[in-house]
């Protein structure tokens, strides 16, 4: 561990923080560490599903998700849809869990008007004769899925 204030790294310690000074970063940047960085197929929805790309190295979540974010409420609808409409032959996508944080990220980008979010909606959809429906949803309309 570098050199900090032996305050900081006392509080850190008690809450389970680990301090990361410029010489840890560029492990982050090179992608070492990327599993602390890139949802991945362990990570749990909570509470939605996506289908992303499957690249190692994913610097913004854009090149992660593209221009749409597909929400799903279950990992098995958005298995379906990946399996049934997309056709995934080549293994270029993949289905992560959307935590919280995540979550708050993919709100702010809907709310600068960067990624649409489109969300699974079962209601309007029959998935055993493959009509998949969506619905569009604004980043306020994320807000209520946000855990405070």
């Amino acid at each position: 561990m570098q050199n900090f204030q032996s305050g900081a790294q006392t509080a850190a310690n008690d809450v389970g923080i680990k301090i990361l000074g410029l010489d840890d970063l560029d492990g982050y940047i090179s992608g070492v560490n990327e599993e602390f960085l890139v949802p991945n197929s362990k990570t749990i929805g909570e509470p939605f599903w996506g289908i992303t790309v499957n690249k190692k190295q994913v610097n913004t979540a854009e090149q992660l998700f593209g221009k749409r974010i597909y929400l799903f409420e279950s990992k098995y609808f958005a298995e379906k849809y990946l399996e049934t409409i997309l056709l995934d032959e080549s293994g270029n996508l993949k289905i992560i869990g959307i935590s919280q944080e995540l979550l708050r990220l993919v709100k702010s980008l809907s709310v600068d008007n960067k990624v649409k979010i489109k969300m699974f909606s079962l209601i309007d959809s029959d998935p055993d004769k493959l009509e998949f429906n969506f619905k569009d949803l604004k980043g306020k309309d994320i807000n209520i899925y946000i855990w405070e």
